[in-house]
């Protein structure tokens, strides 16, 4: 395999006897977005797809035929990775899958199941029960899988199934709850959790932005994007080596409602007045995302507008979930480092359902309160059976050209 500077993987080849096969890939600028993939099968001529995107989901696959650009599949994904359909050779298939996401069958439009999955903990397809009849990329989580490597495109990070690793060592360092391992895949609990952006295992954040999404009326093109951020904040804030091990404090705990550290050294005044302080850095901290957000919105910088709100809404889903975890006489105040670390029960619904419903119901204030924001990059509510905005955005050149989500597949091809 080889890597850019980036530590994305650019080329895997497989090596032995005769023509090796051989599939690279292109990205567009700095970010983890694929721009396309160019297989080769031993001697065979190099075959090349390029992807087109709308927010973070790709929405076609393009390929080159006597150097003209043909569309392969057409996908409508309304949230991130959750394809409802795809359109190849004039045929319409549909999409079920999993609670984590992944793939299960592809029926057409008569309802007869044309591909079916199973898969291990990790993602492997289980040969005994899978079976494919139209050629497609998604399945488990429903993330593409790369032709020839048989290896997962997470965003950020390549995932390898028959290991249950990553081939690339996490972008953040040691991080909670990963411990030391820096390669691990959905903190070793792939049947309960999933990564797809390759920097953290979350469940619980992109369920209560999904369902908030959903209950506002949010675009999915948006919403793809706020769940992204917010996921990411989770690597940002415990970017800090050792958190987990409880050797340094939480990087960024006003993102987490949290207090850096340990206060049992601290008498009763001192813990209230630090706990105190943490809940106003936290507030400080949502209302200038959401400061952020609107100002971005007005120059049409949607994506860096939705970014703030995904990290401000993390910040308002921590605050629902960690302020008054903390027993009485500090219960509605941030709690510490050192009590985050004893009890995680806080992800649990089953466990802890009061703070999920306030978790909820605060995410889903928090995005009403950012439809004038929502409403610059977004048609707001969508129109039924709306699919995307981007692309109207980008035609109409609405979108600073680092902004805008649609990308040329043409630079795939050179042309």
């Amino acid at each position: 395999m080889t890597y850019d500077v980036l530590n994305r993987m650019t080329e895997w080849r497989q090596v032995g006897s005769g023509a090796p096969k051989v599939e690279k890939h292109i990205y567009r600028g700095a970010e983890w977005h694929r721009a396309g993939t160019v297989v080769r099968d031993g001697s065979s001529a190099s075959q090349a797809i390029a992807y087109l995107y709308d927010g973070d989901n790709v929405y076609t696959d393009f390929s080159e035929h006597g150097g003209v650009l043909a569309v392969e599949a057409f996908y409508v994904t309304p949230f991130l990775d959750q394809n409802l359909l795809m359109i190849r050779d004039g045929r319409t298939y549909w999409y079920s899958q999993d609670g984590l996401g992944s793939v299960r069958t592809l029926t057409d439009a008569a309802g007869g199941v044309v591909n079916r999955y199973d898969y291990t903990a990790f993602g492997e397809t289980w040969a005994m029960t899978t079976s494919e009849t139209v050629s497609q990329r998604y399945t488990y989580t429903g993330r593409p899988l790369n032709p020839f490597s048989g290896t997962y495109d997470l965003r950020y990070r390549t995932q390898d199934p028959v290991t249950g690793r990553f081939f690339q060592r996490d972008p953040k360092g040691y991080i909670f709850p990963l411990g030391v391992h820096l390669y691990s895949y959905a903190s070793n609990q792939p049947i309960n959790k999933i990564d797809p952006c390759g920097k953290w295992a979350s469940a619980g954040h992109v369920t209560l932005t999904r369902t908030a999404c959903n209950a506002v009326g949010i675009c999915p093109a948006c919403c793809s994007h706020i769940i992204i951020y917010n996921v990411q904040s989770d690597s940002e804030g415990f970017e800090a080596i050792g958190w987990w091990l409880g050797l340094i404090d939480t990087a960024k705990p006003e993102q987490h409602s949290m207090v850096s550290g340990s206060l049992s050294d601290k008498s009763e005044e001192q813990q209230r007045k630090a706990r105190q302080e943490a809940a106003d850095k936290t507030a400080k901290f949502i209302k200038e995302k959401k400061s952020n957000a609107s100002a971005f919105a007005k120059q049409c910088a949607c994506i860096s507008a939705l970014g703030e709100l995904g990290r401000g809404l993390h910040a308002q889903q921590d605050k629902s979930a960690h302020q008054g975890w903390s027993t009485s006489p500090y219960a509605g105040l941030p709690i510490t480092d050192e009590e985050h670390r004893k009890d995680l029960s806080y992800d649990d619904p089953a466990k802890q359902p009061t703070r999920w419903i306030r978790a909820t119901l605060d995410s889903y204030d928090f995005l009403m309160g950012a439809k004038d924001i929502l409403g610059c990059c977004c048609s707001f509510p969508p129109a039924k059976g709306q699919a995307i905005p981007c692309q109207t955005l980008c035609d109409k050149k609405k979108y600073p050209p680092d902004e805008c989500c649609i990308y040329n597949p043409e630079q795939v091809f050179g042309k």
